[in-house]
């Protein structure tokens, strides 16, 4: 792409900040470039090889769909007009719906009451620094399998409050276990994580794991062959 046709700025959304906080240095930095790259230039990026290549592929998948509807709305504004279907582009009660006079704040609003606002966003905030503060206490793999949970369809909707529920659930498994959840959820597309016969299969992995000779020999029990 010709520097001329490159855009000067793009739009970075906060959620990929958060799914990407928990990545090793290595792959945020390769994710963060791809981002800025396609953003700025549309140059796709290419993770053959990586040793994050999965998690990063995955991750990319949601990323770049959120910046192929932005440069989309780029494109219609330099054309006048917004995309195809969208409500910005239509005239509301004779008016178009980006005038001045549509964009005023009623000050009865609760949708837009200050107080509410500022109180809605630190609790926000405090929600996903103890979220961070959570994700520290587990392994890069947890943390590695947990950011691609995270890219799933339905997971990109969830509130810091229901992310932590999760991971609270989480806490009653050891981790190898827990990180066996995530995959299940990953690969079947799960809303949830823990499920109630989980619990019954946790205890006769964990007896398992206590009677199975082959733990002596470096040999630990397969969480897969306990899950239903």
């Amino acid at each position: 792409m010709s520097d001329r046709s490159k855009r000067k700025n793009f739009a970075f959304y906060g959620i990929f900040q958060e799914m990407l906080r928990s990545l090793p240095d290595e792959a945020r930095l390769k994710m963060y470039d791809a981002i800025i790259d396609y953003g700025i230039g549309r140059t796709p990026p290419s993770f053959q090889g990586d040793k994050h290549q999965v998690l990063e592929e995955s991750l990319w998948k949601f990323f770049k769909e959120k910046l192929d509807l932005s440069h989309k709305r780029y494109e219609a504004s330099l054309k006048g007009g917004a995309p195809k279907g969208n409500s910005n582009g239509k005239k509301h009660n004779g008016k178009e719906s980006g005038s001045s006079e549509d964009n005023q704040i009623q000050p009865n609003s609760t949708k837009f009451n200050q107080g509410t606002t500022i109180q809605s966003y630190e609790n926000r905030n405090a929600q996903q620094k103890e979220l961070e503060l959570q994700l520290g206490k587990y392994s890069q793999k947890f943390r590695d399998t947990w950011a691609c949970l995270l890219g799933q369809h339905y997971w990109q909707k969830k509130s810091p409050t229901s992310m932590l529920m999760c991971l609270k659930e989480l806490n009653g498994f050891d981790e190898e276990f827990s990180i066996k959840l995530m995959e299940r959820a990953i690969a079947k597309d799960y809303k949830g994580i823990v499920y109630a016969s989980d619990y019954e299969d946790y205890k006769k992995w964990q007896k398992a794991k206590d009677n199975h000779p082959e733990i002596d020999a470096g040999k630990p029990v397969n969480a897969d062959d306990f899950m239903t």
